[in-house]
């Protein structure tokens, strides 16, 4: 490969955003070339596997082969005095390594290219992109320059000159005393600025939790915590493995273009602030974006992408900024801050 080359379109990220955006770009005819730090896509997984019925659309029933674990019908959010409130959360509990790969695998099959263990540096010039692979530094020249390089985004840092803030996850697998039709929502005055969550699949669920960073508290501890708990009240067994952490935006959707570099999924911020829910997001604005490359129309991007998920994103973190002070009285914010509750709605 010479050291320098040029693409249409250099999507940093091969995850959900940027294999989306790809295989959108490259099933239109665009050269593509995806970046991804990772050896293997869909590896590690680092969320807790629920993919809402919004997902479930035409246009992305393909991504789902092979993927569906089981489906969900209900969400029980499990509150500090243990009182539980049911609300309908219809969906399907996925293989994310299965899901992610089936995604980026359609956009190589339509004529994507990519290059894997590859760390994207920054830029050498306007339309230029630094990567390195191995012990070897490429230049890439870009048309249109897509950052989906998740919540910590180098694309993000380097042309917006911003980070996002961030919440903190970690997260077990454990064997179920009894098998679960509802995924499971735990709130606790020691996750603070966050939730603990049980999402079966089939005999096994994912246990963790997330929190707000700038409590400063200790994700491992508060985890161990929390699986004590789930193990007091007999929802999973004291036997759990592959334990796994990662990152959330959590301040919602700011700036997406800057020129012809844009963003898309949790390196734009479209994840959820305050359910930290961002699958669809991802595959959403991945999807988005790559339309509107292809129409060489940014600006009609931005102001879609606020209009469909930039209001409930700011209004979910200003509820985030105003309860945050007073987690330690969680019970009494808890319906002003989920949305269980009618009060969060209003």
């Amino acid at each position: 490969m010479p050291k320098s080359f040029k693409v249409d379109t250099l999507v940093i990220g091969g995850g959900l955003a940027g294999s989306s955006a790809a295989h959108e770009l490259a099933k239109n005819g665009a050269d593509v070339l995806i970046i991804d730090s990772r050896k293997e896509i869909g590896t590690p997984v680092q969320c807790a596997e629920f993919i809402p019925f919004q997902l479930m659309q035409k246009a992305f029933e393909d991504y789902f082969e092979t993927a569906i674990v089981q489906p969900i019908n209900n969400m029980i959010t499990i509150e500090p005095s243990n009182n539980k409130v049911i609300s309908t959360s219809k969906g399907f509990m996925v293989d994310r390594t299965i899901f992610d790969k089936n995604i980026f695998l359609k956009a190589i099959k339509h004529g994507a290219k990519s290059m894997l263990k590859t760390l994207f540096l920054g830029f050498s010039d306007k339309n230029k992109a630094l990567v390195k692979s191995k012990d070897e530094v490429y230049e890439i020249e870009f048309k249109y320059l897509i950052g989906a390089d998740g919540p910590r985004s180098m694309v993000m840092e380097k042309s917006f000159n911003k980070k996002h803030e961030l919440a903190v996850c970690a997260q077990i697998v454990s064997k179920l005393k009894e098998p679960l039709e509802d995924i499971i929502v735990v709130f606790r005055n020691y996750i603070r600025g966050g939730y603990g969550w049980v999402f079966p699949k089939n005999d096994y669920a994912n246990v963790g939790i997330g929190m707000d960073m700038s409590f400063k508290d200790n994700p491992k501890q508060i985890l161990e915590l929390f699986i004590k708990d789930m193990v007091n009240i007999g929802i999973i067994e004291d036997e759990h493995k592959k334990v796994s952490g990662g990152f959330l935006p959590i301040d919602g959707i700011s700036d997406l273009i800057k020129d012809n570099i844009s963003l898309s999924g949790d390196a734009g911020g479209f994840c959820h602030p305050i359910t930290g829910g961002g699958i669809p997001q991802a595959v959403i604005s991945g999807n988005m974006l790559a339309k509107y490359v292809l129409e060489d129309n940014l600006k009609d991007y931005e102001e879609e992408a606020f209009e469909i998920f930039g209001i409930a994103n700011e209004r979910a973190y200003k509820k985030r900024k105003t309860y945050m002070k007073d987690w330690n009285n969680i019970q009494y914010i808890l319906p002003y801050i989920w949305v269980a509750y009618e009060e969060y709605w209003k």
